[in-house]
C-alpha cells in the first residue's frame, strides 16, 4: 500500500508539471496535498507508526547531520563552479520563468526551498517511505525504493534543463543521495538528520539559482 500510494502521488505531481497549471505556487500546492496530505490519511488509523517517523529522539544525533548541511551546501557551489561550462543558464533561467519563478518573487520561493519543500520531501520519502517501509522489515526495498522513486521525481522539475547527460548524471547523483539521505535518517533514528543535510544541499542549489537571476 505504502509502494502504490507513494508512485501515485509522485506521478500525478510529475503529470502536473506538464499540464496548463505548471506555475510554481500551484504545482507546489498539490504537492502540499500530495506529499503531507496522502501520507496522513495513510497514518489516521496508524497513529503509533506516524508517532515513530516524525519522532526526534537524541537530539545529539543531529549534529554531525548539521556540519554535513554546510558541507554539502559548500560543496555544491565548488562544483557548480568547476563545471559552469556544461551548465546552460539560459535554459535553466526558462525552465524557471516556465513555472512563473522570476526574479522578484524568487526570494519567497528560495525560501520555501529550503524551509519548506526540503522538509516535506524528507517527510514524504525518507518518513512516510523508507522510516515505514523499514519499519515494516522491507529494509533492503526501503532504501533502493525511495532512492530511486526521489530520483526520478525530480524529472519532472528539471528535465528540461539540462540535456540529456545531464539529467541522467543528476538522477544517479539523486539516487545516491537518497541512500544516503536513508542512511542517515537510519542512525539518527529520525526524520531531522536528512533534513538538515537536504537543507544545506538546497541552499546551495538556490544560491546556483540567485546567481542566475542577480548576478550572470
Amino acid at each position: 500500500m505504502v509502494s502504490f500510494l507513494a508512485i501515485i502521488a509522485c506521478v500525478l505531481y510529475t503529470l502536473s508539471q506538464y499540464s496548463a497549471f505548471n506555475g510554481y505556487w500551484t504545482t507546489s500546492l498539490l504537492k502540499l496535498v500530495l506529499f503531507f496530505g496522502v501520507p496522513m490519511l495513510y497514518f489516521l488509523k496508524r497513529r503509533e507508526t506516524l508517532s515513530l517517523v516524525m519522532q526526534i529522539g537524541n537530539k545529539k544525533t543531529l549534529k554531525i547531520p548539521a556540519v554535513l548541511g554546510i558541507f554539502c551546501a559548500v560543496f555544491i557551489l565548488a562544483g557548480y563552479t568547476l563545471l559552469f561550462s556544461m551548465f546552460d543558464s539560459q535554459k535553466i533561467l526558462a525552465g524557471l520563468h516556465a513555472q512563473e519563478i522570476t526574479k522578484t518573487v524568487y526570494p519567497f520561493v528560495f525560501l520555501h526551498i529550503v524551509l519548506v519543500n526540503s522538509f516535506l520531501e524528507e517527510f514524504f520519502f525518507r518518513g512516510f517511505v523508507f522510516r515505514n517501509l523499514f519499519l515494516m522489515g522491507k529494509k533492503r526495498y526501503a532504501y533502493f525504493f525511495s532512492s530511486i522513486l526521489f530520483a526520478l521525481y525530480h524529472i519532472g522539475i528539471f528535465g528540461s534543463w539540462f540535456s540529456p547527460v545531464m539529467v541522467v548524471f543528476c538522477i544517479a547523483g539523486l539516487v545516491v543521495a537518497g541512500l544516503f539521505f536513508c542512511e542517515v535518517d537510519r542512525r539518527c533514528d529520525n526524520i531531522y538528520g536528512g533534513w538538515l543535510i537536504h537543507l544545506g544541499a538546497n541552499v546551495g542549489i538556490n544560491l546556483i539559482g540567485a546567481y542566475l537571476f542577480y548576478v550572470s
